[in-house]
């Protein structure tokens, strides 16, 4: 049973007279466990037999596209703007800061539905406006 170390079980199968390992670890997957799972590529600087030997895709500019104009970097990770954080740039950064958003340290105003009252003098501008 050739692993590298990935899986403990093989199967034989006659038909083609080869042995294949059977439920692959660390995220590979193939006849050896020598290929990563799809969302996963290969880490060049680990040996086959290394626990870290397929890292998990983070971006790829394709289908896995960092956020809020994020620049994917090797595929490892997104080089975020300064306004926003996470492993995709999908968190505005003022959200993991203390008081939020829309604390006063916070530098962003936080938005207000405006009253009844000014949405009705608007209507009533508006109206008046018209009439004239």
């Amino acid at each position: 049973c050739e692993c590298f170390g990935h899986s403990n079980r093989c199967s034989y199968i006659e038909l083609l007279n080869t042995v294949i390992c059977v439920s692959c670890k660390h995220n590979t997957r193939g006849q050896h466990c020598q290929l990563c799972k799809l969302g996963y590529y290969r880490n060049a600087s680990a040996e086959l037999d290394d626990e870290n030997v397929c890292i998990a895709r983070v971006c790829d500019n394709e289908l896995l596209r960092c956020q809020n104009g994020g620049v994917c970097v090797n595929n490892v990770r997104c080089n975020c703007p300064a306004a926003y954080t996470g492993l995709q740039c999908e968190k505005r950064r003022c959200e993991t800061e203390l008081g939020g958003c829309g604390g006063p340290d916070s530098g962003h105003v936080r938005l207000r539905a405006p009253s009844s009252a000014a949405l009705l003098l608007l209507l009533l501008a508006s109206c008046w406006a018209a009439i004239l």
